[in-house]
């Protein structure tokens, strides 16, 4: 399971005469596993189905570029083929943790055992990001 904390603190300023004030949020965003550029076609469902494309994966979730749109903390299933002569992987569940009009972000909640191994086993072959 992806352990992903957000850590988040506003900064305050006002001009001289203290009529205004700026608020600015900054995150910083923690991973738990390190990330792979990859280019997989990706087939998805949830609310409504779609394909994209993987550019980012990891063991633990993936960004997907899409002209779907999806909104953060929908519930997909995910298909894809790893690029080996072996059978799609599948996501039985991937909540998506951010979006914006072209891609969005998901981890990974549930997937069989056999399909984590082979994952796992694909992103070994992988240069890091």
């Amino acid at each position: 399971m992806l352990h992903l904390s957000v850590r988040t603190s506003w900064h305050s300023s006002s001009n001289h005469d203290r009529q205004t004030s700026l608020y600015q949020k900054e995150s910083v965003i923690v991973r738990s596993a390190p990330r792979f550029a990859v280019s997989l076609l990706v087939a998805f469902s949830g609310n409504q189905k779609g394909v994209g494309v993987i550019r980012n994966l990891s063991i633990n979730g993936c960004c997907i570029s899409s002209g779907t749109v999806v909104k953060a903390g929908e519930s997909l299933t995910l298909k894809f083929h790893p690029g080996d002569n072996g059978p799609v992987i599948h996501i039985d569940l991937a909540e998506v943790r951010w979006a914006t009009a072209w891609e969005f972000g998901v981890v990974f909640q549930s997937l069989l055992l056999e399909e984590q191994r082979r994952l796992l086993h694909f992103i070994t072959t992988l240069p890091s990001a």
